[in-house]
């Protein structure tokens, strides 16, 4: 009996070191898959980062050809007012 006990004891102690070897194997494959989603985040992150820059860059762009826009339509609105006031006074 006190045989079969230690038979039983170390079947026990075998497959609690098969359970921990896969463990430790499954938890070895999961870290690397957290660093490769990491790398692929940073990746993701820093295109993002470039992205939004060209956005700014090109909003930027937009507003001061807008002001531009804005600044010769006043331009002209002044130089006819005053091709009007000038032609009226002549009348």
């Amino acid at each position: 009996m006190d045989q079969r006990l230690q038979d039983q004891q170390r079947q026990a102690e075998a497959n609690a070191e098969k359970d921990r070897q896969a463990l430790e194997s499954s938890i070895e494959a999961k870290t690397e898959q957290i660093r490769d989603l990491q790398r692929q985040l940073a990746q993701s992150m820093a295109t993002l980062d470039e992205w939004k820059a060209k956005c700014d860059a090109a909003v930027k762009e937009r507003d001061l050809q807008q002001q531009l826009h804005v600044a010769e339509l006043q331009k002209s609105k002044e130089y006819v007012m005053k091709e009007e006031s000038m032609t009226c006074h002549r009348c």
